[in-house]
């Protein structure tokens, strides 16, 4: 898994990623030094949260991706099953081909297999 990661993290734009578990558990991080890894698992979970209990109001299918974006960079959070992959970009990361890498990463890691915490 962390080999995932840090395959993810030498992509252009991209400055870090973890995986968590849907209450928000760092399973394996490789953020950037002073980045919280706790706060941004724990973060994404209360995000999840309410949009997967939103899409479920709405009829709709489950969550995919969610990209929040910011003026300097974006999260993008992508559904492993049981856990998500977060990932951290700056402005600069073209996002046509973060998405592929991600997607990449999405599914290498969805095929390690279920995570069990």
């Amino acid at each position: 898994m962390l080999e995932v990661l840090e395959r993810l993290g030498d992509n252009p734009g991209i400055v870090g990623s973890l995986v968590a578990t849907t209450d928000g558990i760092v399973v394996q991080s490789r953020l950037r030094s002073g980045m919280d890894e706790d706060a941004a698992a724990a973060l994404v979970s209360s995000l999840l949260t309410s949009t997967v209990g939103l899409l479920g109001e709405c009829g709709k299918a489950r969550m995919g991706q969610l990209v929040l974006r910011a003026s300097r960079g974006k999260i993008i959070v992508t559904d492993l099953g049981n856990a998500y992959l977060v990932v951290v970009t700056d402005r600069n990361l073209d996002l046509n081909q973060g998405l592929l890498e991600i997607k990449s990463a999405a599914k290498t890691l969805t095929k390690l297999g279920r995570l069990v915490v």
